[in-house]
């Protein structure tokens, strides 16, 4: 969401007009459903990669683990963006230099207490403490998943159940909040509203309940893929399947062009975008990630196999983080204002992407891995992972070790049967 400052740098603003009639803007207009691809392959990850894991007696201790690690990670983080805020007065100075860097400074001086508890979604976008986080870090969404991972390993029924009734509870709220508040059905620049756009940030955007929803959707997939064996699909509804998915993608991202000369939505179908549209995106998603884990993901599945992503997806979340003060001193030792077009914005794009991986580079090899490092010492680590084990894929032998023993316990229950023969089913491909 653009800030006074933010606006203030753009020269020949007619042009932003003309961006707005184009369709393909729309990727940029209704980008805020990104946000929930992560919230959906956070979910997704957490169960897929460790539910070997939590096949132990002492699941209790092992989510508990989970929780202090990442929440010891994600603070670390912080302070190191924060840390590269507070130095910017040293390197600069412009004429929009109080605006850009001095107000995110007093900022955090401020509120930084609240992003060290999670709880820094409860600001306003102008008030938080490196505000483009207020969405992502969340004890309720920590919480939640907790409590879930728990009773799935204790009771798979129930934790289904809970998952899905947490997932309606979560699109019923949106809805409520939407029409009592009147909000509009996103956030998105054609509905844009300075006045209004500020609670709908604060009381929407950043809360759990926006988000829970493709989180849980995530959960569920995962549990299932990594549960029982990935079949796969008709042939006859593959395609069709593909073509639905692509569809809901293409409409969630473009759909709304229509609205782009600022007439408003209809306050009942308004509310039923805001509660629907998150939750269908992640249901896409989850379809393109069963189909490629069944081998029907074609031009799709290779492209997500690449291995150039194998190095990016260590460096993404602190290249996200590190962007925003990167744009703040961009922002604050800009002396002319900036002209908005499709070449200038792309060679800006490009500039923030290319120097923030670099120096998200340079600080993983400085920050995060010596701190991975201290954190194996502090956790007892063992076999290259403070859980003891590798999460996406446990040992052969361990695994048919305590079939074994399995099948040692309950055969002495069953005198005077024959002995019964356990298998387990082969471990599906990852993809």
């Amino acid at each position: 969401m653009p800030g006074k400052a933010e606006r203030r740098m753009g020269g020949n603003t007619l042009n932003f007009t003309k961006f707005i009639d184009e369709v393909l803007f729309g990727a940029i207009a209704n980008s805020s459903v990104g946000a929930d691809t992560f919230f959906f392959l956070a979910g997704f990850h957490f169960i897929y990669n460790r539910w070997r894991l939590f096949k132990r007696t002492n699941i209790l201790s092992y989510i508990l683990k989970f929780i202090s690690v990442m929440y010891i990670r994600i603070i670390a983080m912080q302070i190191l963006v924060g840390s590269f805020l507070f130095l910017m007065p040293t390197f600069g100075s412009g004429p929009l230099w109080e605006e850009f860097v001095e107000g995110p400074i007093d900022n955090c001086k401020e509120t930084w207490w609240m992003n060290l508890l999670f709880i820094q979604n409860f600001l306003g976008p102008y008030d938080i403490c490196l505000y483009r986080l207020g969405s992502w870090n969340d004890n309720a969404n920590l919480l939640i998943t907790a409590v879930i991972v728990y009773m799935m390993h204790r009771w798979p029924t129930y934790g289904i159940l809970t998952t899905l009734f947490t997932l309606i509870l979560a699109m019923i709220g949106i809805a409520v909040v939407t029409g009592v508040a009147g909000y509009p059905a996103t956030l998105t620049i054609y509905f844009y509203d300075y006045r209004t756009s500020i609670y709908f940030w604060k009381h929407l955007y950043t809360q759990f309940y926006a988000h829970i929803g493709p989180q849980c959707i995530g959960m569920l997939l995962a549990y299932f893929i990594a549960e029982y064996p990935v079949r796969k699909v008709d042939k006859r509804i593959v395609v069709p399947l593909w073509i639905i998915c692509l569809v809901t993608l293409s409409s969630i991202i473009f759909g709304l062009h229509s609205y782009r000369d600022g007439q408003e939505m209809h306050r009942g179908l308004a509310i039923f975008y805001a509660a629907v549209h998150r939750q269908a995106w992640a249901i896409a998603l989850a379809w393109m990630i069963y189909a490629c884990c069944a081998g029907q993901g074609g031009m799709i599945n290779s492209l997500f196999t690449w291995k150039g992503f194998i190095p990016m997806e260590r460096l993404c979340y602190l290249a996200y983080m590190l962007h925003i003060p990167l744009m703040y001193y961009q922002g604050g030792v800009q002396r002319e204002r900036m002209f908005m077009g499709h070449y200038n914005q792309i060679m800006c794009f490009l500039s923030y992407a290319t120097l923030s991986f670099v120096l998200a580079s340079v600080c993983y090899l400085f920050f995060q891995v010596p701190y991975e490092v201290l954190e194996g010492l502090i956790f007892n680590k063992h076999n290259g992972n403070i859980w003891g084990a590798n999460p996406v894929a446990v040992s052969q032998t361990t695994l048919e070790s305590n079939d074994e023993e399995k099948a040692s316990n309950e055969d002495e229950t069953k005198s005077n049967k024959s002995k019964v023969l356990y298998s387990r089913n082969e471990e599906t491909g990852r993809f």
